[in-house]
C-alpha cells in the first residue's frame, strides 16, 4: 500500500451501515457467533475483494519465527 492508511475500530449491530467515501456502503446484515454477513454496495468501477484472516496467518507466523 503506497498511500497512508486510516484505521477505525467500531462496534456494530445487524442493520448498521458503514459509509466509505462517496457511494460505498457496507451493511451488517446478520451476525452469528464469529461470523457476520456483510452486504457491500459500490459502483462497478470499485474493485471489491475478500481477504481472509486465516490466509494472512502463515505470513505473520513466518515473520515472528525470524524475529
Amino acid at each position: 500500500m503506497s498511500e497512508a492508511a486510516s484505521r477505525l475500530t467500531i462496534d456494530v449491530e445487524p442493520g448498521d451501515c458503514l459509509m466509505l467515501g462517496d457511494g460505498i456502503r457496507i451493511e451488517i446484515q446478520h451476525k452469528t457467533g464469529r461470523l457476520a454477513r456483510l452486504v457491500v454496495v459500490a459502483p462497478r468501477t470499485v474493485k471489491v475483494q475478500r481477504e481472509r484472516a486465516r490466509d494472512r496467518e502463515p505470513a505473520r507466523n513466518a515473520t515472528e519465527a525470524h524475529a
